[in-house]
């Protein structure tokens, strides 16, 4: 059975007409971005990346999702730039303000075709926070939600 391929985001499915991409480390924080666009999806942003439901070589550098028919990094990166011109905004997903390199190439990529930035956390790198807003400034419920499920997380750990 063949698959349907949607590498720019033609269809999403959805009634929104507001668009984003959730930049970040899919290695280190897919859950969290997960956790992000589920909290985005409920406040009516089709989120056109990341796709899928699981990283299926969640050890490797570059990671592929289960949804991803392809593996090849540059062509699933021209898709990610792709969606990034589609939509009304870029998240960033800066967990414990970390950002890694693919979303540093996607944040320089967003600010030079005029769309807007929104991180998670403040960004603290003075040739990219001019260029950042805070998410809570968009949506003030997101700090909270995600204290609670830090918190959730410190308990299941203890």
């Amino acid at each position: 059975m063949k698959k349907n391929i949607d590498f720019i985001g033609t269809s999403c499915n959805c009634n929104s007409s507001i668009f984003t991409v959730i930049s970040g480390s899919f290695r280190k924080h897919l859950k969290e971005i997960y956790f992000l666009k589920d909290f985005l999806k409920k406040n009516h942003i089709a989120v056109l990346s990341p796709h899928g439901e699981k990283a299926i070589n969640p050890d490797e550098e570059f990671i592929v999702l289960d949804s991803d028919v392809i593996d090849n990094p540059r062509i699933l990166q021209d898709s990610v730039f792709a969606k990034i011109r589609r939509s009304t905004f870029l998240v960033v997903a800066n967990i414990d303000q970390y950002i890694g390199k693919a979303a540093v190439m996607e944040i320089g990529y967003a600010i030079a075709i005029g769309i807007p930035v929104y991180t998670l956390e403040p960004v603290s790198d003075p040739n990219l926070s001019p260029y950042c807003s805070n998410l809570e400034s968009v949506f003030p419920s997101i700090k909270k939600l995600f204290e609670v499920k830090e918190l959730k997380k410190q308990l299941i750990n203890v």
